[in-house]
C-alpha cells in the first residue's frame, strides 16, 4: 500500500472530528449558557445518521456551518435549522423556529405571528395592518366555500415591546420567487415543509424593521450568502475561523473558496442598483415611501447581499427618524 492511500485512509472523517474532544473544547468557547457541547455533538451526529449524503461534503463547508449554529446557539435538528447537502458543500438554513428563538432572545420583541392564507380563508390587509384572519377551517358564515383552496399569500406580524408593530405581506408568487433562486429550493425544508419556509421568507422581510443586534442580524442574513442567481453563488464573504488542531488546522473560509466555483467575488464600489436605492431611501418623504423602497429591494438580484444589508441598516435608521 503506498503512503499516499495509507494518508488517505486514515484521514479523519466528520464523524470522527464530531466525537473528538478538541471540536467540544471549540465550540464551547462560543455556545451560549443554555446549551452544552455534548448536546451539540449529539444533534449534529444525528443530522449525519438522518443525511448520509453530509458525510460526503467538504469538513470546512460542515464545519462552518457547525460554529456558526454553535455561535447562534441553535441545534441543527430539523426544526430550528437544517444542514442540507450542496454537492460537496453543507449549506445551513436556519428554519423559521430558529429565526423567531432569536428573534424574543434579543429582548425587543413581545409577540409574532405568522401564517399562511389560502383562497377560503376571511382575510383584510389594508395599509400595512393584517385587521382580520379568519382560516377556513374556522369559518362558521353561510358563505364558507367547500374547501381551503390553494395558498395565495403569507404574512408576518411582530409586536415590539416598545414601538409600533410591523407587518409584511407577501403574495406566492413572491415566495416562490424567492425560492427559485434558492440552492436547495427543490430539496430540503422548502421540498417538506413549504408553509414554514414561507413563514420564514416573510419573516425575514419584517425583520428589516426590528432593532436586531449585530450578531443576530447575521443569523438572519446567513441565508442571503447561499442565493443562486444564474448559476451563481452571491457571498458576502465567510468569516476566516480555524479549528487548531482538528484535522490539519482547518482554514474554513478558504477551502471553501477554492473548492467550490459557486462562489463569486463582490465587484468593488457601489452597484448601479444600489446607488439607485440608496438615494430614493434618503429622498423618501413618508413612512409608506420607506417600506414601498424596502419591499422592492429585498431579492433584487441585482443587489449583493452586502449591499441589502446596508440598505436595510439604513432604512433602519430613516425609519427611527420619521
Amino acid at each position: 500500500m503506498s503512503q499516499d492511500k495509507q494518508i488517505a485512509k486514515s484521514a479523519p472523517t466528520i464523524r470522527d472530528h464530531l466525537s473528538g474532544e478538541h471540536f467540544k473544547n471549540e465550540i464551547a468557547k462560543i455556545l451560549p449558557d443554555h446549551m452544552t457541547p455534548e448536546r451539540m455533538v449529539r444533534v449534529a451526529i444525528t443530522a449525519l445518521t438522518r443525511t448520509p449524503k453530509l458525510a460526503q461534503c467538504s469538513q470546512a463547508s460542515f464545519f462552518e456551518a457547525m460554529m456558526s449554529l454553535s455561535q447562534w446557539g441553535l441545534e441543527p435538528d430539523g426544526r430550528r435549522a437544517h444542514l442540507i447537502p450542496y454537492g460537496t458543500t453543507c449549506q445551513l438554513i436556519i428554519d423559521y423556529k430558529g429565526l423567531v428563538e432569536l428573534a424574543y432572545r434579543s429582548g425587543v420583541v413581545s409577540s409574532i405571528h405568522a401564517d399562511v392564507v389560502h383562497e377560503g380563508d376571511l382575510f383584510e390587509y389594508s395599509k400595512g395592518i393584517v385587521a382580520d384572519h379568519v382560516p377556513w377551517y374556522l369559518r362558521r358564515d353561510e358563505d364558507k366555500p367547500e374547501s381551503e383552496g390553494d395558498v395565495i399569500a403569507v404574512y408576518c406580524e411582530v409586536r415590539m415591546k416598545d414601538r409600533e408593530p410591523k407587518c409584511e405581506v407577501m403574495s406566492k408568487d413572491a415566495v416562490e420567487a424567492i425560492r427559485n433562486r434558492s440552492k436547495s429550493g427543490n430539496n430540503g425544508p422548502w421540498k417538506t415543509d413549504w408553509s414554514e419556509m414561507a413563514k420564514k421568507t416573510v419573516f425575514r422581510r419584517v425583520s428589516k424593521w426590528l432593532p436586531l443586534s449585530a450578531e443576530i442580524r447575521d443569523a438572519f442574513e446567513k441565508d442571503d450568502e447561499d442565493v443562486v442567481f444564474e448559476g451563481h453563488v452571491r457571498s458576502t464573504g465567510i468569516q476566516r475561523r480555524k479549528l487548531g488542531d482538528m484535522g490539519s488546522g482547518l482554514d474554513l473560509s478558504t477551502e471553501m473558496q477554492e473548492e467550490s466555483p459557486l462562489i463569486a467575488e463582490s465587484a468593488d464600489g457601489k452597484s448601479e442598483a444600489f446607488a439607485s436605492y440608496e438615494r430614493r431611501l434618503l429622498s423618501a418623504s413618508s413612512h409608506d415611501a420607506l417600506i414601498e423602497i424596502g419591499g422592492e429591494f429585498d431579492g433584487d438580484e441585482d443587489l449583493s447581499p452586502a449591499e441589502s444589508k446596508q440598505l436595510g441598516a439604513l432604512l433602519n435608521e430613516l425609519a427611527k427618524k420619521d
